[in-house]
C-alpha cells in the first residue's frame, strides 16, 4: 500500500495539516512463506527489500539508496 499526497497536507515543519486530497493505492498481496528453509537473517532483509520496491512501484518514489536497519536490543 502506498500513500501519496502526504507531502502536500501537511508538509515537514508545518504544526497542522492542510486541507487536501490523499490517494492510496493498493498492490497486489506479496507472499513470504517460499523462502522458509532460508537463514532468517537473510529472510528478513530479502522481505524488506521486496516490500519496499513494491511500495516504490505504487508510489512512484525514488529509491533512497539505503534505509537504515533497527537494530534488536
Amino acid at each position: 500500500m502506498a500513500v501519496l499526497g502526504t507531502d502536500r497536507i501537511q508538509p515537514v515543519g508545518a504544526r497542522l495539516p492542510r486541507p487536501g486530497r490523499v490517494t492510496i493505492r493498493f498492490g497486489t498481496p506479496l507472499r513470504f512463506d517460499r523462502d522458509a528453509g532460508r537463514p532468517e537473517a537473510t529472510r528478513r532483509r530479502e522481505i524488506t527489500d521486496e516490500i519496499m520496491t513494491a511500495i516504490r512501484a505504487l508510489s512512484g518514489q525514488e529509491a533512497a539508496g539505503c534505509y537504515n536497519q533497527l537494530s534488536a536490543g
